[in-house]
Parts: structure tokens; sequence; C-alpha cells
């Protein structure tokens, strides 16, 4: 009922609930707690959206118990259409992320919860559950597709998500990087120049011993391809312009010392020729 009321914008309705005794950390047949819903609210207006998370908030709803928390809640109830199993836990930035993409509450996650953007999630697949970086799904984020908004990227990145890490299962020899997954999830040029400025290891090998360029091509990305292509000439370029830089400035250092050199010489010639005479 909360729930409806929370995606609805009914602050009213929702009140008058919360007066009646209803429990704020209450969960739903899925196991998400209430808080969880109201940062990824369909409600169409943001102001009542943000109303109710402070309201919520204010009652004690407690996020920070709720980081990590478990999808099923004992509940049995298969939604129609879904043939694999529902993932045991998420984190919350996961949550967020995978539905809503809000930037407003992806920081909150971060900076007021302290969550780890290396939080492990994993991928049903009917052999094995493949351990990934949840922050993989930023990587898919529309307004970073559609706007070039590097705004949570930029966020989860600055939170110390480790890009080079291996995740890796006992199950099999899979192993991925964030950034080997770039090349199969992202299509954003943007993104890629923004990983290569955070040092990302483009030529270690990882999965099927595999560098980036290599996983690029398998999974024809090309936007991968031409993103480090371009990223290559660019180094190139500064390169050339620090050199020029620093020849320039060895030059002007030189110059003074030449023109001292010059006039002591003809100091001395004066002297001379005094000396002479």
């Amino acid at each position: 009922m909360a729930t409806g009321l929370v995606n609805a914008g009914e602050i009213e309705k929702l009140d008058l609930l919360l007066q009646a005794g209803y429990d704020v950390n209450r969960r739903n047949d899925y196991g998400v707690p209430l808080i969880a819903n109201a940062f990824v609210s369909c409600c169409a207006s943001p102001d009542k959206k943000e109303q109710i998370v402070n309201k919520l908030l204010d009652l004690k709803a407690d996020p920070k118990s709720e980081k990590n928390f478990r999808y099923s809640n004992g509940c049995t109830h298969v939604p129609p259409g879904v043939h694999v199993k529902i993932k045991e836990d998420t984190a919350m930035f996961e949550y967020i992320n995978y539905l809503t993409n809000d930037q407003k509450y992806t920081r909150y996650c971060f900076q007021d919860l302290g969550e780890d953007p290396n939080f492990i999630t994993r991928i049903p697949h009917k052999l094995t559950d493949y351990p990934v970086t949840a922050a993989m799904y930023y990587l898919s984020d529309w307004r970073l597709m559609a706007e070039a908004d590097l705004t949570n990227l930029r966020t989860v990145l600055d939170a110390k998500l480790d890009i080079n890490r291996v995740d890796t299962t006992s199950k099999n020899t899979v192993y991925w990087t964030f950034t080997l997954f770039t090349t199969v999830y992202c299509h954003s040029p943007h993104a890629f120049f923004l990983f290569f400025e955070r040092k990302a290891e483009l030529g270690k090998p990882h999965w099927r011993g595999m560098s980036f360029m290599a996983a690029a091509k398998m999974f024809d990305n090309e936007v991968a391809l031409q993103a480090y292509e371009d990223w290559q000439q660019m180094q190139a370029e500064k390169r050339i312009e620090e050199v020029e830089g620093a020849s320039s400035q060895l030059v002007e250092l030189q110059t003074p010392m030449l023109s001292s050199n010059s006039s002591a010489v003809q100091d001395e010639q004066h002297e001379t020729e005094i000396v002479m005479v």
C-alpha cells in the first residue's frame, strides 16, 4: 500500500498511513524497504519525491541498515516473464541505478551512506553466476548516452571504484575487470576518455587472455575502438607539444647565457685595448 502512495506522490494519504502507525522500515513482498522504493519512485513531481524521502528519513527510516538488502524476503512469487532466479541481495546504489540512474541519490549512497562502489553482484546463468561489479549499470545510464552526462560515472569513480580489479569465481576461469566490461556495455566515447584518464589498464590480458582492444574487436564495439585510436592520437600530440615546449624553454634559458657570455667577451676585449694603449 505504502509503495503505491510513494509512487503516486500522494503525500497527504501517506501521512495518514504513517500517522496510523505504519512501520517505515517495512519491506514489500520482494524484500525491498520503503526508503529504497522512495529513492527510485516514479513520482512525476521531483519536489514531491524529495518531500517523501525526507519525510521517511525524518521518521527514522534507516537506509544505512538497508544498504545491502535481500530481495526475496522469503517470497516465493516469480513475476511473469522472469525465467531466471532473482538475485538474493543488492546494494542500494545498484538498485537506484538499475531503475532510475538518479544522480542525487547516487551521490547520497556514496557520500552519505558510504557505500562501496566495488560491491559485487552476480549475473544469473544456467552454468554459474558471473560475478561483476555492480557499478557496471552506470554504463547504461540514459543521461550518459543521450546527453554525454558523466555525472554518475564521475561520482562512482571518485568513490574509489577500482576499474582494474579482477573479479573471478572459483567455479570457472572467467576473469573480468570493470574496464573490460566497458567493451561490452559502454557505447559512449566520453565515458571511454574518462576511463583512459583514470588509468584504465588497456594492455593487460584478462578474460581469455584478451586485452582491451582484443575484447573490443571481439564484441564489435566500434565506439571503443575509435575512442582508443583517438586517445592514442591525442596522447601522441600531447607528447609532441611537451617536447616542443621543453625545447622552447631550453632556448629561452640559453639565450640570456649567450648574451651574458657575449657581453663578457666584449668587456674583456675593451679592457685589453685600454691596457695596450
